[in-house]
This record gives structure tokens, C-alpha cells and sequence, in this order.
């Protein structure tokens, strides 16, 4: 009799202060994936409106073809966050701009500092080259005009609702899409394949603790 597969889910979550050790979230800038994953480090200041734009930004998983570090087969976009997936797992790319008061704005340019965490989330004995897919295409289409030099551009990349990691364990898949702006990654165990050899490691946090049977990560951003 055929096994009927099994679906895992998990979320990672932050803005609320909470980062809970099951899914995920990141920025805007994705030419290179963060070499530091436990380092906090400030970052350019962006004008408020800029930054406030980029929050707004929808989720899209955008097909790397060139204009982003070659290490990343896709890297989702939006709400002034960047994850960037790879072959071996995730990397978490989270900017958080400090937030001035109305009075202090008075006169002064229209600039604010953010600050970077980055995490990463690594497949442990997994598949080294899973198959890795674009689904549930958008019509949103993406260009990458860097520089003066027209033979470096990256245009018409095309992005995606969600994105499919095949056989990244023996018989098992992994789904990362959004969820009402929430990134969330499904694990789905096939006919053959084992809960048991599914192993996540996480970087770039300072410590786990279990809260009502959620695992809450602590790092430089907080809980």
C-alpha cells in the first residue's frame, strides 16, 4: 500500500520582536549574500521615504540570472527584506531602520540609519544540488541596470510566488512561499522519505530557548 506523503510547516517571523526558531524573513540589497551571519553592522542611511517604499514592497522570488550573488539560485524581495536560497540552505538578510521622532525631523535631511542581522539556516547532510524550481509565476518582471556597461545588465528576470527545493533530503521536498506576507517553508515527505534525516542548523543567533512549544531564537535585533 502507497505511504501518503507528509507536509511539515514552518515560519520565521520578525518585527514583532519575537524570531521564532521556524521559518524566516530580510533587504533590499541583493548583489551579494552577507559573508557575516552573526554580525550586526550599520549600513548606508537611505532617505525616510525610500525606506518606507521598500517595507511596502510585495514578496516576490526572484530568479537569479546574473545580478545577484552566483551562490543564489533565488532571492525573495519586499517589506525591506532579502532571503537569499541556495543550494545549501538560507540566508537571512534583515534591515531595521531606526524610527525618528516628528519633532527631530524638523530641518533636518531626510535620512535614517539602518542597522543589518543576518541569519543563516543550513541544510545538514542534505542533498549538495537539489532541484531547485520557480512556481506560480507573477507578471512582475524584474531589470538590473548596474553600471554604464549594457553587456552587464540583467533584464526582464522574471519572479515568483513560491519556490520548490526537489529531493534537498531522500524523498523529501521543501516549499518556501508567502503566506499574507508571511515567508513559510513546507516540508513535504514523499513515499520513501524520512522525517527523521530532515536537520536544520542556524547561524548568526545568540541562543534557543522553548516557549509554550515554539523554539525562540535570541539575537542582536531581540527575541
Amino acid at each position: 500500500m502507497l505511504k501518503k506523503k507528509c507536509v511539515l510547516t514552518t515560519f520565521f517571523a520578525v518585527g514583532t520582536g519575537l524570531l521564532f526558531l521556524s521559518g524566516f524573513a530580510g533587504n533590499w540589497q541583493t548583489q551579494a549574500i552577507p559573508t557575516k551571519t552573526d554580525n550586526l553592522a550599520a549600513v548606508q542611511p537611505i532617505g525616510e521615504q525610500a525606506a518606507q517604499a521598500m517595507e511596502r514592497l510585495p514578496l516576490y522570488f526572484i530568479e537569479n540570472r546574473g545580478q545577484a550573488d552566483p551562490r543564489a539560485r533565488f532571492t525573495l524581495q519586499g517589506g525591506g527584506r532579502t532571503v537569499h536560497l541556495t543550494d545549501s540552505g538560507l540566508f537571512f538578510d534583515f534591515l531595521r531602520y531606526e524610527k525618528r521622532d516628528p519633532e527631530e525631523k524638523r530641518g533636518q535631511p531626510d535620512r535614517r540609519m539602518g542597522r543589518r542581522l543576518v541569519v543563516g539556516l543550513d541544510f545538514e547532510n542534505a542533498n549538495p544540488r537539489p532541484e531547485i524550481s520557480g512556481q506560480a509565476q507573477k507578471t512582475a518582471r524584474f531589470n538590473y541596470l548596474i553600471g554604464n556597461d549594457r553587456s552587464k545588465w540583467v533584464t526582464d528576470v522574471p519572479a515568483y510566488g513560491e519556490v520548490l527545493y526537489r529531493d534537498v533530503y531522500p524523498a523529501v521536498d521543501m516549499r518556501v512561499y508567502d503566506d499574507r506576507g508571511t515567508v513559510r517553508y513546507d516540508f513535504i515527505v514523499r513515499p520513501g522519505g524520512r522525517v527523521a534525516d530532515i536537520r536544520l542548523a542556524m547561524r548568526g543567533i545568540d541562543g534557543l530557548r522553548r516557549d509554550q512549544g515554539e523554539l525562540v531564537a535570541a539575537t542582536e535585533f531581540g527575541e
